[in-house]
């Protein structure tokens, strides 16, 4: 049986600033999107995905015409218990 985990966290721009309704995607190994949601008004999100290696971790608002994106390449979610991730900048939960 494959476990789940949890994905939650905040996003923010550079000064601080919470990011409503921002974009966030788990990319599988063709780039395709497997999980996505979007952050609520205070910039929270959360997904549930399988444990495993994935291609790429995606945040983002406005691309293109006011801000960049934020990536994270080869994440791997294999976390027992509760973890805070820097690189990532969320938390990782065993559910």
């Amino acid at each position: 049986m494959q476990k789940h985990l949890k994905i939650s966290g905040v996003i923010s721009d550079f000064k601080d600033r919470l990011i409503a309704i921002g974009d966030i995607e788990i990319k599988g190994d063709s780039f395709n999107t497997l999980y996505e949601t979007k952050s609520d008004k205070n910039g929270w999100y959360e997904l549930r995905v399988r444990t495993g290696n994935y291609l790429a971790f995606m945040a983002c608002k406005d691309y293109g015409t006011k801000n960049l994106e934020y990536w994270v390449w080869n994440a791997g979610y294999k976390v027992q218990g509760v973890c805070y991730s820097e690189t990532f900048g969320g938390f990782l939960r065993n559910t």
